[in-house]
């Protein structure tokens, strides 16, 4: 089998998870004070809702390379109001692009608003700290040689049969390299956004103007590899609460900032299971049932680990250790060794498919989460 190589170490692009965009929210009570247009007010001045199309009715202040989107509203929940401002931008505003958003990014786009007039405060740490965030991207990069387009193209395949949810809601794009799982607007915890994508292609059909401001040593790198981005979305605050996290971007942040990221890669590893933990049955009319095949699979994955037959077998033993029905748990396993040593096309398919999506789970430091 074709291996799967990247070549980080020689990459001027950042191979770790980092934040790519966000809505931020914090109290209009942390600012001095708010001055932005009432006709940029993100409420309907008819009904008094909040308007959901932030971009629309927002006020666009022109930074850098890209845009910031400005706006407040004031809603009332279980009697008492609440006034707030929003903001949004994309890593596109930040100092290094392919290093995503960072504190000083931040720090540095709200300073710009006080010297335009906006806002104003006196301490820029201070409203740092009392920042929340919704729609939050992270996103992490690899390189890889040309060739391996048809590796990942192949990946993506795979990976759209094994969907867990409905097959229309996983789309493979027709003009570029990637896969997408939901949709961003009706995306839930249980059925999260995330996409792939070849990055080099997506700057340069959209954003063509920008790919032209990188560095030319970026776009040289960009044009002469394969540059594959994986990316999830954090929702909301209840995203945060069942995945352990607060909605705090200080907090976040530092997440990101650290040098192992396990709190990132844990959280990554959700995304991707949630959408593609345990693959679907092409056929029904088969010698196991749906559950034992899901068994056959998890025993390809845990041997691809490394974890030995008799620790697999103990894995199945175990919950009867103390029972009289020990002898279930080792037919149990009998049976599933046996079909996994078998010679039959579905076995060598699942099998094939455990050893490629795992050395592409490793690119991308998804671990094999069970």
């Amino acid at each position: 089998m074709t291996k799967i190589q990247n070549h980080l170490n020689k990459s001027k692009l950042n191979n770790r998870y980092c934040v790519d965009s966000f809505k931020l929210i914090v109290d209009q009570s942390i600012f001095n004070n708010v001055d932005i247009p009432d006709d940029f007010a993100l409420v309907d001045k008819a009904t008094g809702e909040v308007v959901d199309d932030f971009k629309k009715k927002s006020l666009r202040v022109h930074y850098r390379n890209d845009i910031i989107y400005i706006g407040a509203y004031t809603k009332l929940l279980r009697g008492k109001e609440y006034s707030k401002v929003c903001l949004l931008f994309s890593s596109k505003v930040a100092n290094n692009y392919f290093d995503g958003i960072t504190k000083m990014d931040i720090c540095d786009v709200l300073n710009y608003l006080r010297e335009k007039k906006y806002i104003d405060y006196d301490n820029v740490e201070t409203v740092y700290n009392e920042i929340r965030f919704k729609d939050l991207d992270i996103k992490i990069d690899f390189i890889y040689s040309f060739e391996k387009k048809e590796i990942a193209s192949d990946v993506n395949k795979r990976l759209k049969s094994y969907f867990l949810h409905n097959p229309e809601r996983c789309n493979i794009p027709r003009q570029n390299i990637g896969l997408q799982a939901n949709w961003r607007n009706n995306s839930s915890y249980t059925k999260p956004f995330i996409k792939f994508y070849d990055k080099q292609a997506e700057l340069r059909k959209k954003h063509p103007e920008f790919y032209n401001s990188l560095h030319i040593d970026i776009r040289r790198e960009l044009s002469n590899n394969f540059v594959y981005r994986y990316e999830f979305t954090i929702k909301d605050k209840t995203y945060c609460e069942k995945l352990g996290i607060t909605n705090k971007i200080s907090d976040l942040i530092c997440n990101i900032e650290e040098s192992k990221q396990e709190t990132i890669r844990r959280i990554s590893s959700y995304m991707y299971n949630a959408n593609f933990g345990v693959p679907k049955m092409k056929e029904r009319k088969q010698e196991l049932t749906p559950t034992e095949m899901k068994d056959l699979y998890m025993f390809h994955r845990l041997h691809e680990l490394g974890v030995s037959i008799e620790e697999i077998r103990d894995m199945y033993t175990r919950p009867y250790a103390t029972s009289k029905n020990r002898e279930r748990g080792i037919k149990k396993f009998n049976k599933i060794y046996t079909y996994a040593t078998s010679v039959n096309d579905e076995n060598k398919r699942i099998r094939d498919d455990v050893q490629l999506l795992a050395e592409f789970f490793n690119q991308f430091n998804f671990g094999m989460a069970m």
